[in-house]
């Protein structure tokens, strides 16, 4: 037996645990935005894996009159070339081709949602931002900074549902250095490098500065910038929330604007 042959079935053994460990990882946190690779990610899916089919292989046994040949399945994973072992174990294999391919199809689209339940649970009562439940925290740390939700950590739990908007001054190396404000729409993350790969400003300005050391500021037309990582050297994140509204209808009262310092 070759070790293409016991790949492929490590593989199809930790499916279970790739589908559940890309599930948990989607939309803001999608896979694709880390670095990884196969043998990262089999090791990382293998343990949910062994965990869901030792599970799933105690309900199919207890409910089912079918048995799993664990000794059969180990015996393929370690390479065995056994002439008169291995083909009746491919023979068992092809008799239940039917009922193997639907527990997995099965365990599988469980994994699936195992892994989207778990998302939308930590994600629901943001556990991902307080320190103690900090080993849930994603890797897209651009997210917790752009939403403010770090501010959790030390504000308090959901404390970032207190923000309406944020401002971002955004340095560039372009020419002498330019300064892009506004509010921040918008991110984008590279799918090959796993960081940022561009922002998206509202209402955008810039301020330039000359060799004199003169600075000129100017609103830009338009209503979105779109302002590449690679042209930018450091970005301004300020969180402003605002306080009150104007209720009565007899004055002019306005709703106040407070600045929610990290």
């Amino acid at each position: 037996m070759n070790f293409a042959f016991v790949t492929v079935l490590l593989v199809f053994i930790t499916l279970l645990g790739i589908a559940l460990r890309r599930s948990y990882f989607s939309s803001r946190f999608s896979i694709e935005y880390i670095t990884t690779n196969l043998v990262n990610e089999i090791i990382w899916a293998i343990i949910p894996a062994i965990l869901l089919h030792a599970f799933a292989i105690l309900v199919v046994e207890a409910t089912t009159s079918y048995q799993v040949l664990l000794e059969n399945i180990g015996y393929l994973v370690v390479g065995g070339n056994d002439k008169e072992r291995v083909p009746p174990i491919f023979q068992n294999i092809h008799a239940h081709i039917a009922p193997i391919l639907t527990y997995n199809i099965g365990l599988t689209v469980f994994g699936i949602l195992v892994g989207t339940g778990a998302r939308s649970f930590v994600r629901g009562l943001s556990l991902d931002t307080l320190p103690y439940f900090s080993f849930l925290r994603f890797p897209n740390t651009w997210h917790y900074w752009f939403t403010g939700e770090y501010l959790n950590t030390e504000r308090g739990w959901k404390y970032h549902k207190n923000i309406d908007f944020i401002m971002v001054d955004v340095l560039t190396n372009i020419g002498e250095g330019i300064i892009y404000s506004g509010i921040l729409e918008d991110y984008y993350l590279s799918r090959t490098s796993g960081g940022l790969d561009r922002i998206i400003i509202k209402y955008p300005s810039k301020k330039t500065f000359s060799a004199t050391g003169e600075t000129h500021f100017r609103e830009i037309p338009g209503n979105y910038l779109s302002i590449p990582y690679d042209n930018i050297l450091n970005i301004n994140i300020q969180y402003y929330e605002f306080n009150g509204a104007a209720e009565n209808t007899q004055d002019d009262s306005q709703p106040s604007v407070e600045i929610i310092e990290p």
